[in-house]
C-alpha cells in the first residue's frame, strides 16, 4: 500500500508536465494552454479555427464556403478572382448584393438559370472581366443594373433567354 501511494504520487507529478522530442501519438482530447509554434506541417482531417487574425491562403484544391443557400459569408475588402465566377442553377436569388466587394474576375462571369434574379446589383464594384460575361436564362431579370462600372472586357458579352429583361442602359 506504501509502495502504490508512492505509485500515484509520482504519477501525479509526471501527468502534470510534459517534455518531449521527437514524434508522438496521442489518444483522446489534449488540451494546450499558451502558444503552439509548429516549423512543420499541420495535418488534421477536421481544422476548427475560431478566430483568424491573419491571412489565410489556399495554395490548392477546392474550397466550400458554407453547407447551404442559408449560409452566409463576409468578404471585407477587395476579392480578385483570377478564375471564373459561376452562379447556376438556383432559385431565391433576387440580387448578387453579398458579392459588393469582388473588383475583378480573371476569366468569366457566368449567371445561368438563377430564376429569380431581378438584377445585378452587387456587381457594382466590378471593373475588369479577363473573358466574356454570359448571362442565360435568368427568367426574372429585368436589368442590368449592376454592371455599368466594368471598364475592361476582354471577350463577349452574351445575353440569351432573358425575357424579363427590358433595360440595358447601364452598359452605355
Amino acid at each position: 500500500s506504501s509502495s502504490q501511494q508512492q505509485i500515484s504520487s509520482s504519477l501525479l507529478n509526471v501527468i502534470s508536465v510534459f517534455a518531449t522530442t521527437g514524434s508522438n501519438s496521442f489518444r483522446a482530447t489534449q488540451s494546450i494552454t499558451g502558444s503552439l509554434t509548429v516549423t512543420g506541417q499541420i495535418i488534421a482531417q477536421t481544422l476548427n479555427v475560431q478566430q483568424v487574425t491573419s491571412s489565410i491562403v489556399f495554395s490548392s484544391g477546392s474550397n466550400t464556403f458554407g453547407c447551404d443557400l442559408n449560409s452566409r459569408q463576409t468578404f471585407t475588402g477587395s476579392v480578385l478572382m483570377t478564375g471564373s465566377l459561376i452562379v447556376n442553377t438556383v432559385s431565391n436569388i433576387i440580387n448578387l448584393n453579398g458579392l459588393g466587394s469582388l473588383t475583378s474576375i480573371g476569366s468569366s462571369l457566368n449567371i445561368q438559370e438563377v430564376y429569380d434574379l431581378e438584377n445585378l446589383t452587387g456587381l457594382n464594384n466590378l471593373t475588369s472581366i479577363g473573358n466574356s460575361i454570359n448571362i442565360i436564362s435568368c427568367n426574372n431579370l429585368t436589368t442590368l443594373n449592376g454592371i455599368g462600372s466594368i471598364t475592361s472586357l476582354n471577350g463577349s458579352l452574351v445575353l440569351n433567354g432573358n425575357n424579363q429583361l427590358s433595360n440595358i442602359s447601364s452598359l452605355s
